[in-house]
């Protein structure tokens, strides 16, 4: 370590409540940064969350996939998992609810079952066994028989295949079986709120004319594969889960990640901005103190570039201790926030649960950031610094440029504040660069 930087350690001690309070500057700095990152990233999930949960986890949907199809489409490496069921028809059932009036039976697969919320009993293991939902407001339990007559809707003599349920409707079509119920599960993920029918499973592994749930391993290539498969098999019709992928940044329109990302770079930028002016105040201050240190140095053969490093060299100082401390602020901020918001706004969030979710992508931008505004804080100070001439800095009367005119004081600022008062008007009016930087780092600070 040279002389110069021995000196700047020294300096920073010396002035330890200076130094602290940069240090502080810093660490509220990169808090505030991690903060953002993280509790976006929170958000995120929480979203993810829910769109799961009205929607399902799955990222394409395939309709009437036939069996051959199926055994192909499931060995592509680009698949995570699949989810497979088959409509059977609707039945007319005996329920309180009011939009409600139907079983929708599906045969399903054992992958399809096994993604179901089982709340009581077991799966189906045959066709001639049932599940169904717990919300069907009907007096079936495990173990109970019924028998089902499956078919189609007609009103009118016409097929109805909408999602209301009209007056007039009858079943047609239709073939009668009794069905063992072994399980009652939660509502279907994949159930429309609009649906008609409850959704009710039965078990059949080889399927025909299926839906087809896709769980891609990269959510991204979703659009591409799918359209890619749908062209391989001629599958006419499939739709995408575009309220979840839409989380993933996938969307042929616009998507959701893309607002959010976009709000994050407004927000780190605002705060970078405002971190800039506020620390740049402590190293201009810094500089100024340390003018006639300068003035030595460069009568002693110190060049430009030696003072510039000396400056960058003590922004390095209070970076590589107020960032790592401003990280952990940042994480131990965010943590307690989001138990609050879980302890005291439950109802407000229709008890949604925030998960605290540390981002890595969050952490390092906030790094990269922090040390960018460390930097540039300190950059015009260390170009103000190498700029000084022997002389000019052992007298120290740079920052002084003023008229007596100037120093008149008026009478208002003697009546309000006393002698106390006109001396730091005629000092503000002495200093107005270090003057205007601190009104400004408040003003900034206070809008942040």
């Amino acid at each position: 370590m040279n002389i110069l930087n021995k000196l700047t350690i020294k300096h920073l001690k010396m002035n330890k409540k200076r130094t602290i309070v940069t240090i502080v500057g810093v660490i509220l700095s990169t808090a505030l940064m991690v903060g953002i990152g993280l509790l976006l990233s929170t958000f995120r999930e929480v979203m993810i969350d829910e769109a799961i949960a009205s929607s399902g986890d799955y990222h394409a949907k395939l309709l009437n996939v036939s069996s051959n199809n199926y055994n192909t489409i499931i060995k592509n490496n680009n698949i995570e998992k699949t989810y497979a069921k088959e409509f059977i028809g609707y039945s007319k059932i005996d329920t309180n609810d009011d939009f409600k009036r139907y079983f929708s039976v599906f045969y399903a697969n054992k992958d399809y079952l096994n993604h179901l919320e089982l709340v009581s009993g077991s799966m189906p293991k045959s066709d001639s066994e049932i599940v169904i939902p717990e919300d069907s407001k009907t007096t079936l339990k495990v173990g109970d028989k019924i028998t089902l007559n499956v078919g189609n809707r007609y009103l009118d003599g016409q097929v109805n295949n909408s999602n209301y349920y009209s007056k007039g409707e009858i079943i047609k079509d239709y073939f009668t079986k009794e069905y063992t119920v072994v399980g009652i599960i939660k509502k279907d993920v994949y159930e429309s709120y609009s649906e008609v029918g409850f959704n009710v499973f039965t078990y059949k592994e080889k399927l025909d004319n299926q839906m087809l749930y896709i769980i891609y391993k990269n959510p991204k290539k979703t659009i591409e594969l799918t359209e890619k498969i749908a062209k391989n098999f001629s599958v006419e019709e499939y739709d995408l889960n575009t309220s979840l992928l839409s989380l993933y940044g996938v969307s042929k329109y616009g998507n959701i990640m893309r607002s959010i990302v976009g709000l994050l770079v407004i927000m780190l930028l605002l705060v970078s901005v405002g971190c800039i002016i506020v620390i740049y105040n402590s190293f201009a201050i810094s500089v100024m103190e340390r003018k006639k240190q300068f003035g030595l140095f460069a009568s002693i053969g110190a060049t430009r570039k030696q003072l510039r490093k000396t400056v960058l060299f003590e922004s390095f100082i209070v970076g590589i201790i107020g960032i790592p401390l401003g990280i952990l602020c940042g994480l131990l901020a965010s943590w307690i926030l989001i138990k609050v918001c879980n302890y005291y706004l439950y109802g407000a969030l229709n008890g949604i649960t925030l998960v605290f979710n540390t981002s890595l992508i969050s952490i390092l931008i906030s790094i990269l950031l922090g040390s960018i505004t460390i930097y540039f804080s300190a950059l015009k100070s260390a170009r103000r610094a190498s700029k000084l001439s022997p002389m000019v800095a052992i007298r120290n009367s740079e920052d002084i440029k003023i008229k007596s005119k100037k120093l008149r004081t008026p009478k208002y600022i003697k009546s309000l504040f006393g002698v106390g008062g006109v001396i730091s008007y005629k000092n503000l009016k002495r200093n107005k660069k270090k003057y205007r930087t601190t009104v400004i780092s408040i003003v900034v600070s206070i809008a942040v």
